[in-house]
């Protein structure tokens, strides 16, 4: 098994789900985002604990307006400026002066009194910056900047709830994006990037989990279902043209691979199952155009398949074959409209049938033939509508050749004829009353 699968389930069952699932290994993600989040609330702090002393308003545009008031601490120090940009008497903007090469900007629309949008600057570059897009006093935007990374948080929907986060490198080449999915946003949907390119995809929920990653080139999908307080396991495998190649299942939830679903083109072409769950495939089903056309059962898990059912839906016909291993001579039975119409017993080392029996639609047998095993008749018995044998041709001499003729009455002999020179027609003749022979002839000619 994949070391990704094992890592995953065990992920799912030892519920770190949020850690693993979400992050993929990566904690230099929750490490980024503890410290900026430290940050940020450390500059909110810092904002509030500014004391000023005085302020100096100016006319920058020497046009007999202020637009620009500096605020002083007791050492004369500016910790904070108010500008008026379009000279209106409301002040778009606000610096505060943190300490030596902080600052935070925040810019304000008329009429608010929150600011929609901050910038937050280190040494003239900016790692914090936070939006209220749509303006009703809430932000739903946030980047973040930090060493060789940076992440973009995004409320899409503005219901105050985070529904994506995308972290990238420095240089904007984006590593991997968290979508937060469902009113609830309980679903966290993770995609890894490679290259520019989709690599990963894990979509975790309390109640089932998936991973779709490249290996080897072929795409994979690995979903976990949570079913009456169990993880069930599902992997699906695709070929080149992302068509569905394999699906493994785990139909009970005890960690072991139970049901494999084979595909061509996407199309189904076989299952092997392990009906019993102890690990071995005791069932296969093989189809051709979408049909099940093959059924084949080990019923004692020795790795040999001893029933097989071909069915042909066309001419809604099955023919099971129930074989032994030890044994060339195997049994068939022919079904028509799910009726049995033949029976045989086959000796497939000289592919001859050695015992045949038919049918009719009532069930009824109608007629029953027996050859040795080099394949001449020994016995054919024809039977009435009622099921009693009328006539029963015998080849004694084993010639290949009906020499003796047996006839019934309500299930009782009554005649036998006998062809003593291997003409094909009898010359001696035998008549039975309620069993016994009541007279004996034969052919002058003989």
């Amino acid at each position: 098994m994949n070391n990704l699968v094992w890592k995953f389930e065990a992920v799912f069952l030892g519920g770190i789900v949020f850690l693993m699932g979400i992050l993929g290994g990566s904690g230099w993600a929750m490490n980024l985002e503890q410290e900026i989040a430290q940050k940020f609330s450390g500059y909110e702090r810092a904002k509030k604990s500014i004391q000023i002393s005085r302020m100096v308003k100016k006319d920058v545009n020497s046009n007999g307006k202020v637009d620009k008031i500096l605020f002083l601490d007791e050492s004369g120090k500016v910790v904070k400026i108010k500008y008026d940009l379009d000279e209106d008497g409301f002040w778009e903007q606000t610096v505060f002066k943190i300490k030596e090469g902080i600052l935070v900007k925040e810019l304000y629309v008329k009429g608010k009194y929150l600011p929609y949008h901050v910038f937050i600057f280190e040494k003239n570059n900016l790692v914090l910056e936070k939006m209220d897009k749509n303006r009703d006093g809430l932000f739903d935007k946030y980047i973040y900047l930090c060493r060789d990374k940076y992440i973009k948080k995004e409320d899409l929907n503005f219901d105050g709830k985070i529904d994506k986060i995308t972290y990238f490198t420095n240089s904007g080449d984006i590593l991997y994006r968290k979508e937060f999915l469902g009113d609830s946003k309980d679903t966290i949907k993770t995609i890894y990037f490679k290259s520019g390119k989709v690599n990963k995809i894990e979509e975790v929920n309390n109640d089932r989990n998936i991973v779709i990653e490249k290996s080897n080139g072929y795409l994979r999908k690995i979903v976990f279902n949570k079913i009456k307080g169990k993880w069930k396991k599902k992997i699906i495998s695709y070929d080149k043209s992302n068509n569905v190649q394999k699906i493994i299942y785990d139909i009970n939830g005890d960690g072991q691979e139970d049901v494999y679903e084979h595909y061509k083109d996407g199309i189904l072409v076989g299952i092997d199952r392990d009906e019993n769950y102890n690990g071995k495939i005791d069932f296969k089903i093989v189809y051709k155009n979408k049909n099940e056309v093959l059924l084949k059962r080990d019923r004692d898990e020795d790795g040999f398949f001893e029933e097989n059912v071909f069915l042909n839906k066309n001419e809604n016909k099955k023919i099971i074959e129930i074989r032994n291993e030890k044994t060339p001579i195997f049994r068939r039975i022919v079904y028509k409209n799910n009726i049995p119409v033949k029976e045989e017993i086959v000796d497939d080392k000289f592919k001859k049938v050695i015992e045949l029996k038919v049918y009719n639609k009532e069930r009824k047998l109608v007629e029953y033939q027996k050859k040795d095993k080099d394949g001449f008749i020994d016995v054919i018995w024809l039977y009435s509508k009622e099921g009693f044998p009328c006539l029963a041709k015998k080849d004694r001499n084993k010639d290949g050749k009906i020499d003796t003729w047996y006839f019934y009455e309500n299930g009782k002999i009554r005649k036998v004829e006998i062809d003593k020179d291997g003409d094909g027609n009898p010359d001696s003749w035998q008549e039975y009353k309620n069993g016994k022979l009541i007279s004996s002839r034969r052919s002058l000619l003989n």
